[in-house]
C-alpha cells in the first residue's frame, strides 16, 4: 500500500494573477502591500484598458507612454511627467507639477475603477513610529504572512495563484518556500518586474500608494485621503486596506465572480 501527499485536484485552475507593491514609511510605522489582481481570461482585457489609458494620457497631459508612473515622485512633483505640461498647470511661468500629478492619478485610479476584469487589494500592519532596523524585519514577515493569506484563500477555492513583485529580495523568495510544497496553492516564487517597464506594477503602485494615503492620515495626505473609498473599494472584495495580524486568516473575502463590482451587494 502505497502513503504519501495527497495531490492537488486535477480540477484546479489558476484563478488569480496577483501583483503586489509595497508602501508605508519608518517615519508612520506602517507596512502596507497593495496589488491588482486578475483572472486569466481577464489580463489581457485590462491591460488593454490601462494601455488606453497611457494613450489618453499622451493626448491630455503630455506624459509619454513610457514614461514610468512612480506615485511618490510624480504625485508629490518629483518628477516632470510631462514634456509639455498643459497651461491650466502653469502659473507666472511655472509648472505645477503636484497638481499635473495627481491629476494623472486620479485619471489612472478612474481607470482602475471602472475595468470590471480587475480586483484590488490592501493589507497593512503598525508596527510603531520610526523603528529603525526593526521595521524591515516587520517588512518582509507582514510580506510572509501575506503569502500565508492568499495560500489559505486559494487553497479555501481549490485554486491557484502566482504572484509579481516589484523588487527581488530573498525575503520574499523565502516567504514563498516556506509554504508546504505538497499543499500550496501560491505557486512558484514571486517572479520580479521593474516597475519602469511593468504597466502592471505601475497599478499596484498606484493601489499600494493609495492605501498609504488613506491610512497614514498627516495633513500632507491630505489631498488623498478619499482616493481609496472613492476610487478603488468597488474593486475590492473587502472594502478596504485590511489589517494583516500575525499568522491569522483574515476575513472570507465577497464572492469571486469577476465582472462588475467585486463587492457584495
Amino acid at each position: 500500500m502505497t502513503t504519501g501527499p495527497r495531490p492537488h485536484p486535477v480540477t484546479g485552475q489558476l484563478s488569480r494573477m496577483l501583483y503586489v507593491d509595497d508602501s508605508g514609511s519608518d517615519r508612520s510605522g506602517l507596512v502596507i502591500y497593495g496589488w491588482v489582481e486578475v483572472a486569466p481570461a481577464g489580463w489581457a482585457p485590462a491591460l488593454r484598458a490601462w494601455l488606453d489609458l497611457r494613450k489618453s494620457l499622451v493626448h491630455e497631459f503630455a506624459v509619454p507612454v513610457a514614461q514610468e508612473l512612480h506615485c511618490t515622485k510624480y504625485v508629490n512633483g518629483r518628477s516632470q511627467i510631462s514634456t509639455e505640461p498643459p497651461v491650466r498647470f502653469r502659473r507666472s511661468g511655472a509648472v505645477l507639477w503636484k497638481d499635473l500629478g495627481r491629476a494623472v492619478a486620479v485619471r489612472c485610479l478612474e481607470t482602475l475603477a471602472a475595468c470590471e476584469h480587475l480586483r484590488v487589494g490592501a493589507v497593512f500592519r503598525q508596527v510603531g513610529a520610526h523603528a529603525g532596523r526593526r521595521y524591515g524585519a516587520a517588512k518582509f514577515a507582514a510580506y510572509a504572512d501575506l503569502v500565508h493569506t492568499l495560500d489559505d484563500e486559494l487553497r479555501r477555492d481549490a485554486t491557484y495563484g502566482h504572484v509579481t513583485m516589484d523588487g527581488d529580495d530573498r525575503h520574499y523568495r523565502d516567504a514563498h518556500r516556506s509554504l508546504r510544497l505538497d499543499e500550496r496553492h501560491v505557486i512558484e516564487d514571486p517572479v520580479a518586474h521593474d516597475s519602469r517597464l511593468s504597466q502592471w506594477t505601475q497599478m499596484a503602485d498606484l493601489v499600494a500608494y493609495a492605501a498609504n494615503l488613506t491610512l497614514d492620515r498627516y495633513p500632507g495626505n491630505a489631498f488623498g485621503w478619499d482616493w481609496y473609498p472613492r476610487y478603488l473599494a468597488q474593486r475590492d472584495p473587502h472594502g478596504g486596506p485590511r489589517l494583516l495580524a500575525p499568522r491569522t486568516q483574515l476575513d472570507p473575502p465577497g464572492p469571486r465572480e469577476w465582472g462588475g463590482s467585486a463587492r457584495p451587494a
